[in-house]
């Protein structure tokens, strides 16, 4: 179920500035600032400073045209949609028996480069992910969540 989401006089006003300009802006309701990468809903939102996507210009201009009408932003975030990336984890034994030391010692070391290879695998996974479908977000002065533009719209 989506969430009701409750226009603030700030909201309202970016959206008519959009529409003037005929810019498909979407309010994401009041979720404020954020410090770290998040994720929630099936997208992962990054602050744009801690982002490696090259902005477009003309979202910038959007930006732009937010901040020359009295509305500096707060922030500005960077949304990946990250839908079906990795499966659910598997339930593993509760023990293992081992016959011997170097076994125990051969095993380990070939779940360490499993281990770093699936984290691999799933970096690179979220990279091209992250280069299909970003989208930027703008934090207004009052915490509302705008999005400005997607790159592929």
């Amino acid at each position: 179920m989506q969430k009701q989401i409750v226009h603030s006089v700030e909201s309202k006003k970016v959206l008519a500035i959009a529409r003037n300009k005929h810019w498909k802006f979407r309010s994401h309701g009041q979720n404020g600032m954020i410090d770290t990468p998040t994720f929630e809903s099936d997208w992962l939102y990054i602050p744009a400073n801690q982002d490696k996507s090259i902005i477009p210009n003309r979202a910038l201009k959007r930006v732009q045209v937010i901040e020359d009408a009295g509305f500096v932003p707060k922030q500005l975030i960077v949304a990946h949609e990250a839908t079906n990336l990795l499966s659910a984890p598997q339930k593993l034994p509760k023990s293992v028996e081992f016959p011997s030391e170097q076994v125990e010692t051969a095993f380990t070391s070939a779940v360490n480069v499993l281990l770093i290879l699936g984290r691999a695998l799933g970096y690179l996974l979220l990279m091209s992910v992250m280069a299909v479908d970003p989208v930027l977000i703008v934090v207004l002065p009052d915490g509302t969540w705008m999005e400005v533009m997607r790159w592929y719209e």
